[in-house]
């Protein structure tokens, strides 16, 4: 198995990254290859919420309907 790991510093809130990523709406503009998503439930806050996403991979399209199965925000110790 290969392990990849990569960071980088957000200037904002855990609370604020965490919303932002968690966003389908959001992944174009942060996730390479990605060229849509979208959510395809009515609840988006957490576990069972659905979207679909459309990428590009070794020139490829592929799309996929896609379930989030955990859900684990971090914690706010203070107001935003």
């Amino acid at each position: 198995m290969i392990k990849f790991e990569n960071s980088i510093f957000i200037e904002r809130s855990p609370q604020d990254t965490f919303e932002y990523v968690t966003n389908p709406n959001n992944a174009p503009q942060w996730m390479a290859g990605v060229q849509e998503a979208g959510w395809t439930s009515d609840d988006h806050a957490g576990i069972g919420s659905t979207w679909q996403v459309t990428t590009k991979f070794l020139g490829r399209t592929i799309e996929a309907e896609l379930e989030r199965t955990g859900f684990d925000p971090p914690i706010s110790s203070s107001p935003k």
